[in-house]
């Protein structure tokens, strides 16, 4: 609890301040489009490609917001509304009567809370995997204290709601593994894959990460069971949000975020040695320590604990790398 304590702390200092709330756009979108969402549904936001969209979806071609043009969209299907709907929630309760008089100070709060939630996640998923020594508690402090993870984590980011699913579906499926099998445990884990799409596609590496992780324990019959829930919830989730905002919308702004956005080799070694925030390159040092030290652990494990962290990094590293141009930002 301590670890948890100190990392909130780090985060809340000044958390309103830096980093510059100008320097991150996609913060406005996520305050935006969960403030309206919740007001009467409608989904509103910025977007990068507006000549992407059908005939009379953008709502406006220039709102300027402190100097800068934005083409706002409606609907806007950019980004999925997870994360949004947790900041359009503090946004509400900051008293804001319309998307655009939303205040950083209180989305931020939704970043900070996900971000205690994660580090205490963190902590628990190494109390299994290494329980003897300090190795979880080291991990909790490493994730709390890092001062480019701590400064990346206040943003309104889409990641900070997809890394607690993302560490909550591993927990539950190593107390699914390791403490009798019980099919509750796999059932939340299977959920929380699921619903995890609905933050951010790419998150969509969650399902296979999860069903492989089950056949390594040599279950077809569950790894069955976890693959139909987390793409049976995924895909209703999905299909009720695109038949509530409409079809061509979305795949006209899903098309334009594939297809603007090429896949570089580069973008591989940026993930072990250059890191960015808002554009800025932050964290070589941790990154190169934080790599060389988890690799160095993985390769000391036995199989079946390496898998467990292996499996779904790599899938991670590969769904990000696809579409992020040449630059990994700080919250990939």
């Amino acid at each position: 609890s301590e670890i948890v304590v100190w990392g909130t702390g780090l985060r809340a200092w000044d958390y309103e301040i830096e980093p510059e709330y100008r320097d991150n756009y996609d913060e406005i979108f996520n305050m935006w489009n969960g403030w309206s969402l919740l007001h009467d549904g409608t989904s509103r936001g910025w977007s990068a490609w507006p000549g992407a969209y059908p005939p009379g979806v953008v709502e406006m071609d220039h709102y300027v917001w402190w100097g800068t043009p934005l083409a706002v969209s409606t609907p806007y299907f950019e980004n999925l509304p997870l994360m949004h709907l947790l900041a359009g929630v503090a946004c509400h309760l900051g008293g804001a009567s319309d998307y655009r008089d939303c205040h950083v100070a209180d989305a931020r709060i939704v970043s900070i809370l996900l971000s205690a939630l994660a580090i205490w996640l963190i902590i628990l998923i190494a109390r299994r995997l290494a329980p003897s020594g300090p190795g979880p508690w080291l991990a909790g402090l490493l994730y709390a204290s890092i001062p480019s993870i701590v400064l990346q984590t206040r943003e309104v980011k889409e990641e900070l709601v997809v890394v607690p699913l993302a560490l909550g579906t591993l927990l539950f499926f190593l107390r699914w593994r390791d403490d009798g099998r019980n099919e509750r445990d796999l059932m939340i884990a299977s959920t929380l894959a699921g619903i995890a799409l609905m933050a951010k596609l790419p998150a969509m590496f969650l399902i296979p990460g999860l069903v492989r992780l089950v056949v390594s324990s040599r279950d077809h019959a569950a790894a069955r069971r976890a693959a139909a829930v987390s793409i049976g919830l995924g895909a209703v989730t999905l299909g009720l949000y695109v038949s509530m905002q409409g079809l061509a919308p979305f795949l006209a702004a899903s098309s334009a975020q594939v297809t603007n956005r090429g896949l570089h080799f580069l973008v591989f070694p940026h993930f072990f040695d250059l890191l960015f925030i808002n554009g800025l390159p932050f964290g070589r040092g941790w990154a190169i320590f934080l790599s060389v030290a988890g690799l160095g652990t993985l390769y000391t494990w036995p199989p079946e604990r390496r898998a467990t962290i292996a499996i779904p990094l790599v899938l991670y590293l590969v769904a990000a790398g696809v579409g992020t141009a040449n630059q990994v930002f700080g919250w990939y």
